[in-house]
């Protein structure tokens, strides 16, 4: 991976993260997903692999859950988290 990719996942999972703090600290959803372009299921699967595995975890992809399954994933859109 070139710098440059990786200097562009690491803004994303940053973004991601942010999102997911702003969420946790009380703000709604659908503000958050508006806020970063995204959709509410996104910002959602974003927290459930946050949840699952923190921040680590979710860097390296780690799934949702079989019942929220990742919107993303199967669109090359990954949490990346």
């Amino acid at each position: 991976m070139s710098d440059v990719d990786q200097s562009q996942r690491d803004w994303l999972v940053e973004q991601r993260y942010r999102a997911v703090l702003e969420v946790l600290g009380g703000s709604r959803v659908s503000e958050v997903a508006l806020r970063y372009g995204v959709s509410r299921q996104a910002v959602y699967s974003w927290k459930a692999k946050y949840d699952a595995a923190g921040v680590d975890g979710a860097a390296g992809g780690v799934a949702a859950t079989e019942d929220q399954p990742d919107p993303d994933l199967g669109r090359g859109r990954g949490l990346g988290l």
